[in-house]
């Protein structure tokens, strides 16, 4: 859901039509799924951007890497559906509010993930787990 509205409000800033916003996107799209590394996806992201959808070139080499390297969205989801997977094996249910904090701190708690990866990259979890009381 945080890719397409991201694509789609990309597409309305630049004044660009939605699908072809959408099929622009294709190529940094398969390097993500192909290689999960974000380093790899910055040229061709910042390629696409730059000569395909005619963004500032300046502002595109700033923003693409920092975005990349700040907001992690797999780390972002992974920390959602672990919640959530997590208290459903626990018998807990959780209502809209109950979805949108998990949200908020899957957010938040990917922030702490940068420069760290594998089971270290497990530890903000908590954060998100306690305030639901699940272990």
């Amino acid at each position: 859901m945080i890719l397409v509205a991201s694509i789609v409000i990309l597409a309305i800033a630049l004044r660009l039509n939605v699908p072809l916003t959408f099929a622009r996107f294709s190529r940094p799209l398969m390097v993500a799924a192909a290689t999960r590394n974000t380093l790899a996806c910055i040229p061709i992201a910042v390629e696409t951007m730059t000569r395909e959808l005619r963004a500032s070139q300046e502002t595109c080499e700033l923003y693409i890497p920092i975005g990349f390297a700040t907001l992690r969205f797999g780390t972002m989801l992974h920390f959602a559906v672990a919640t959530m997977f997590i208290g459903a094996l626990l018998g807990r249910s959780f209502g809209v509010g109950d979805i949108l904090m998990v949200a908020i701190l899957s957010v938040a708690a990917s922030f702490a993930t940068l420069g760290i990866s594998g089971a270290a990259a497990l530890a903000p979890l908590a954060g998100v787990l306690r305030p639901f009381g699940l272990p």
